[in-house]
């Protein structure tokens, strides 16, 4: 028999749960730089996929889109509140700090979206992820659309977050407190999924550390008695061609010493690009694009996997939660559907089939699945619904045999 690709064809759902642990000391007389000195996540994360830079619109933004009701909720309040009422605010000419990351390329550190959170409805075409809001309703509505994609015969693969854009706590005074609420989130998701990533591309998202992952990933892992049974936990990779600017290194060493840090996991989520336009059309060929000394297109997941095996050889899967054409980040064009070529997923199917025939002792590659299905909030440009071709083609692959 004909060995099959993958094991499962994926419909992947994001829930980013809010998990507070402790006192937080009440903010009070903070100028909006302060604010966002405090919390960088909220410009940095909504300046990339708005590609607005205006430190009041983004602060009104986060306020209209947000599910906290926490302190820093009430001090964004109160700061907008003394902007609009002419109340003086000490205000640096130079904006608000920049993120010390590159913008780059799959980061899922979108907004929380409102209160009409999507609704999945897996089609023929659909193995690529769904992006679901944060908030007290989006878990309920994450089970209903998984379970609607269970029925369609998809694995549903659930990545919970610390907060928005914070992968995991880098604090182990706040691990307690995340591991009670992953596992409060992870029964009541129970019987749709069991398959769970633990967090988002921490080189870019948290700006964290291998370190600080590892050890966040697995303050959670050594939890695991108290989930369902069968429950896995996926370690998150790095975002792709991404700086780990905590350490000064690219992302490739970033992953093989976070993965050589873990004692336990059950596989890895991994994210591969390629732009057809830059560095050659085909995902099958190496692309050495910028000459960078690693791959700069499709084929990097190889050169992930291989810094994963240096620790875990074969034993773990690896799971591609995010591939598309886009390599330069939302905001910054071409964006896949402006470079999408007719075939280039079919390719890259074919790459990751030859890879799993050839692989020896290498990990198994178990789910490819697109960036994005849905084209919810920003994510329009990279949606399969809105590029034609790239659906056809993952329709074909969708039913093909070999997969």
């Amino acid at each position: 028999m004909k060995k099959r690709f993958f094991s499962h064809v994926c419909f992947i759902f994001f829930i980013a749960v809010f998990f507070v642990g402790g006192a937080i000391s009440r903010l009070s007389g903070l100028t909006l730089d302060e604010f966002y000195l405090k919390r960088p996540d909220i410009p940095n994360n909504i300046s990339k996929w708005s590609g607005n830079t205006d430190k009041i619109w983004i602060l009104k933004e986060w306020i209209k889109i947000t599910t906290e009701r926490g302190e820093d909720y009430k001090t964004a309040l109160k700061i907008l509140l003394e902007i609009e009422s002419g109340k003086p605010q000490v205000q640096p000419q130079n904006g608000f700090p920049p993120s010390e990351t590159p913008s780059l390329p799959g980061s899922e550190s979108q907004p929380s979206l409102p209160s009409e959170t999507p609704n999945p409805q897996p089609t023929d075409s659909s193995n690529g992820e769904t992006i679901c809001g944060i908030g007290d309703g989006a878990i309920e509505s994450a089970k209903q659309g998984a379970q609607r994609a269970k029925e369609h015969g998809l694995m549903n693969i659930i990545r919970i977050d610390y907060k928005s854009g914070i992968p995991a706590p880098a604090d182990p005074a706040d691990y307690k407190a995340f591991g009670d609420s992953f596992i409060a989130t992870v029964k009541k998701l129970s019987g749709v999924c069991d398959l769970f990533i633990v967090g988002n591309e921490p080189t870019i998202e948290g700006n964290m550390t291998a370190q600080e992952y590892a050890s966040a990933f697995l303050s959670v892992y050594r939890r695991k008695g108290e989930m369902p049974s069968g429950t896995k936990l996926l370690a998150a990779g790095p975002a792709g061609f991404s700086w780990d600017s905590r350490e000064k290194r690219d992302f490739l060493s970033w992953l093989e010493d976070m993965a050589s840090r873990l004692d336990e996991v059950d596989g890895f989520a991994l994210h591969t690009y390629g732009d057809p336009t830059q560095g050659g059309a085909d995902p099958r060929v190496a692309n050495r694009r910028n000459n960078w000394p690693f791959d700069g297109g499709f084929m990097s997941f190889k050169e992930q996997i291989e810094r994963v095996a240096k620790k875990w050889e074969g034993n773990k899967p690896i799971f591609i939660t995010e591939f598309n054409t886009d390599v330069n980040g939302l905001k910054d064009a071409p964006n896949s559907k402006d470079n999408y070529q007719k075939g280039w997923i079919n390719k890259a199917f074919e790459a990751v089939r030859n890879y799993n025939a050839t692989r020896g002792a290498l990990p198994p590659v178990k789910a490819l699945c697109w960036f994005v299905d849905r084209a919810d909030g920003p994510w329009g440009s990279f949606s399969l619904r809105e590029i034609g071709d790239a659906r056809e083609d993952m329709k074909k692959e969708f039913h093909n045999p070999a997969n």
